[in-house]
């Protein structure tokens, strides 16, 4: 029986490999680029300001422990200013603090120290002593000297825009004894361009943001009270189960970190989240969008809202 399949998958093969032609990047050895990535928060629990400068590597490059411990880049001087205020922030390297910093900086980072055997050792720069802690309506510039380069960005934080009525209903096709889907209303303000955001943290796991339509924007319902879902994304190396697919166990706490952003902001993640999903032989090439002048990357302002709730009918 599988011979009619092995006979149509060798020719399809042969097609594919004879329409291949070989890629040989250009300036290999080009110099490298600064990367910026930092954000200033405002909300529920909000981080103080902080940011990572790193370097790109080349295209062809074996990378290990020490590739990536010698690509962040120390020394900087980082300014922020908002308004007639302005402060510098300090640098600050993950090997240098005490263990229980560690924690909290792990979990600003995106580091899962209890899983990762290895954690590169991080020099960032932040606002330590909140000086300057993130405000709604408020923008934020950023300047950096780095190197002889100087770098520069701004963003602003926008108003909130808080769901309602969230809410766990029953799901067809699913134990509904079990598992719930969880929903929310809207109400979208008319009067400015909103970018939003959800991820979703079990206990006292970590937050996950969905693989896939964690962004959207109010383009299609600007102005327009509507109803929401949130689908539970899975955590790394949770098995696929088609019946409870995105949706929540009875009994368990559960957090929704809802974010809205500006535009600047929106358009890197969207085109980031893009490219990482847009992958394979036949995907097609997208850069992702930078509000940074004089390097790659973003630094950007997010308004935060926690919402934490027992998933129960």
């Amino acid at each position: 029986m599988r011979y009619p399949i092995v006979k149509f998958l060798l020719p399809f093969s042969l097609l594919l490999s004879s329409c291949e032609e070989p890629f040989i990047p250009e300036n290999l050895q080009q110099e490298p680029q600064m990367v910026v990535e930092g954000f200033i928060e405002a909300g529920d629990n909000a981080n103080p300001a902080f940011l990572v400068i790193t370097k790109t590597l080349p295209f062809l490059s074996s990378i290990s422990t020490e590739t990536l411990n010698n690509n962040y880049v120390s020394g900087a001087k980082v300014t922020l200013t908002e308004g007639d205020r302005k402060i510098s922030l300090t640098e600050v390297c993950f090997k240098d603090l005490p263990a229980n910093l560690k924690v909290q900086a792990a979990k600003i980072l995106g580091f899962n120290i209890e899983n990762n055997s290895f954690i590169p050792n991080v020099c960032f720069y932040a606002d330590l002593a909140q000086a300057m802690p993130g405000q709604a309506g408020k923008k934020y510039q950023i300047e950096i000297l780095a190197e002889g380069k100087k770098i520069t960005a701004s963003t602003t934080i926008p108003l909130p825009v808080p769901l309602d009525s969230l809410k766990f209903i029953p799901n067809p096709g699913a134990n509904q004894d079990s598992f719930l889907l969880l929903t929310s209303k809207l109400a979208d303000p008319k009067t400015q361009r909103n970018f939003y955001r959800y991820q979703v943290r079990m206990g006292d796991g970590p937050f996950i943001t969905p693989g896939g339509g964690s962004l959207f924007d109010d383009r299609l319902f600007n102005g327009q009270n509507f109803s929401l879902n949130l689908p539970r994304p899975g955590a790394d190396g949770e098995s696929f189960n088609f019946t409870t697919f995105g949706l929540y166990p009875v009994g368990k706490e559960t957090t929704i970190r809802w974010v809205t952003m500006d535009q600047s902001l929106f358009d890197f993640w969207n085109t980031l989240e893009f490219s990482i999903n847009n992958q394979g032989p036949f995907s097609t090439y997208t850069r992702v969008k930078t509000n940074v002048s004089g390097a790659l990357g973003v630094w950007g302002g997010l308004y935060v809202k926690n919402y934490t709730l027992i998933v129960k009918k």
